[in-house]
């Protein structure tokens, strides 16, 4: 995964070994950290990430908007 954030905005993506792909990722964080991020694949948003950022480590929920499936996840 790999993200940049400036001024509260967080671009970038991560590849998704299982379908060959780099998934694009955009959203917010605020002041703490916390962030609502959305994964898009040929233009078409394929999952809601709530997460938080502490130090570099980002916790979170990654939600599929269709199914409504979520999966916790943890990077560093």
């Amino acid at each position: 995964m790999k993200l940049k954030s400036l001024d509260g905005s967080v671009e970038g993506f991560y590849f998704y070994e299982k379908q060959g792909q780099a998934l694009r990722i955009d959203g917010n964080e605020d002041d703490n950290g916390n962030m609502i991020l959305h994964e898009t694949l040929d233009e078409k948003r394929t999952s809601v990430i709530n997460a938080k950022k502490i130090g570099n480590e980002i916790n979170g929920i990654l939600k599929n908007p269709n199914t409504g499936k979520e999966l916790n996840f943890s990077v560093k």
